[in-house]
């Protein structure tokens, strides 16, 4: 029965991942035009034979908004996860000690009970690891995950796996994604895609920030250990903290989806999900400092509302189109210069706050000793309201005035 019961939970997953594909098929066009001349570049896939659309046909399907069909999804997702795994087992995935645990996982109880020692030393270890790690983060991840992290980050494969995972786990989005599991049947599935989407932002961009700020090869238990905690108390302290924009997002996002027959508390934890990427910045500079990092947050929040910053990089940096790679490129750069400035800024006024500063008293107090720095930086970005046009240009010379703040 749990041999049925584990079966029947991948396809459950494979057919959750391919929903979240659907739902998005339209402006992941562009990017999976790239992968599949990518595919075909390397010789894993011929699209004639799989019946699959040229370049010319999914720029035809893209103009008007469409991209790959269900069918040809369902193709492409099972390539992608034999083409990674035939990567993966090539690589160093499976001795990793980190990762041993979804091995066990993999085997119903009275195995793992009765055979535990055995299970390590099962003649396709390697290959049960390495296909159960790569088809459970494609499941969570989607279809390109892993091919614009490589794009992005120049990140390898083995790399890639393990930030994921490591993401995953620091947020805990085992549970949320169980909790929106339970409402099939209550709720519409396309609220629960919307869901699952907002969940998956977070943690591609934290895999995609510990890809860029951590050494290689992730040690996934130590970092699973320094953020887990910390993590977990700033998001129960950053809805109280946030601001202006940030603020009226988490309102707005949980009334949407209690419209929609979400129950408030899932709506409300999914809503804080987008803030929640600035906690590693947050649990990384409250680690170096020494402080707690309900007090750091507190900061980061400030500066973020006080300056300006929020708006410029969740809404300004985020509107800007990303037609190419060379767009998203581009966005997802400013994006993080913003939250590199953002997380310096924190630092420094950290470091000029007293015992028994609040979050405000310390800005000002780190505002007074570099004011005219401050008062150019927030006139640029006053700038930026009233211009009302924003391109990647003027977003550079905004970002370059921060600099000059830290």
């Amino acid at each position: 029965d749990e041999v049925a019961e584990l079966v029947l939970a991948d396809n459950y997953d494979q057919n959750r991942a391919l929903g979240n594909a659907r739902s998005q098929a339209g402006i992941m066009a562009e990017v999976h035009t790239r992968y599949l001349r990518a595919l075909e570049h390397s010789g894993a896939l011929d699209r004639e034979l799989e019946f699959l659309p040229d370049d010319e046909m999914l720029a035809n399907r893209h103009g008007v908004g469409d991209g790959l069909a269900a069918p040809e999804l369902a193709v492409l997702f099972a390539y992608t996860k034999i083409t990674l795994a035939e990567a993966a087992i090539a690589g160093d995935l499976a001795d990793d000690s980190d990762l041993a645990g979804e091995l066990d996982r993999y085997f119903p109880a009275p195995i793992r009970e009765q055979f535990a020692s055995g299970i390590r030393r099962h003649p396709l270890r390697r290959e049960i690891l390495t296909t159960t790690l790569v088809n459970t983060m494609v499941n969570r991840a989607g279809i390109s995950f892993s091919f614009r992290m490589a794009e992005e980050t120049g990140a390898g494969l083995a790399d890639i796996v393990r930030a994921h995972h490591t993401a995953w786990q620091v947020f805990d989005q085992g549970s949320v994604w169980d909790t929106i599991d339970r409402l099939d049947h209550q709720v519409d599935a396309a609220a629960q895609t919307r869901m699952y989407l907002e969940s998956r932002k977070l943690v591609e961009r934290a895999s995609r920030w510990l890809l860029r700020n951590r050494r290689l090869p992730l040690a996934v238990d130590a970092t699973i250990a320094h953020f887990c905690e910390p993590v977990a108390r700033g998001a129960l302290a950053l809805p109280a903290l946030l601001r202006a924009g940030e603020a009226r997002w988490i309102e707005v996002c949980s009334a949407e989806l209690c419209e929609l027959g979400v129950p408030a508390e899932l709506a409300r934890r999914v809503a804080c999900l987008d803030s929640q990427f600035m906690l590693l910045d947050i649990v990384d500079v409250a680690s170096d400092r020494g402080r707690p990092v309900e007090e750091v947050a507190a900061i980061h929040t400030a500066v973020g509302a006080r300056l300006g910053l929020d708006w410029v990089r969740d809404r300004v940096i985020e509107d800007l189109p990303r037609s190419d790679r060379w767009d998203a490129l581009a966005r997802n750069a400013l994006r993080d210069d913003a939250y590199t400035e953002h997380r310096a800024i924190t630092a420094a006024v950290l470091d000029v706050a007293v015992p028994g500063d609040a979050a405000d008293e310390a800005f000002d107090r780190w505002v007074a000793a570099n004011r005219s720095a401050v008062e150019r930086a927030v006139a640029i970005f006053e700038q930026l309201r009233e211009h009302g046009v924003f391109d990647f240009s003027t977003l550079s010379v905004a970002l370059r005035e921060l600099r000059e703040l830290a």
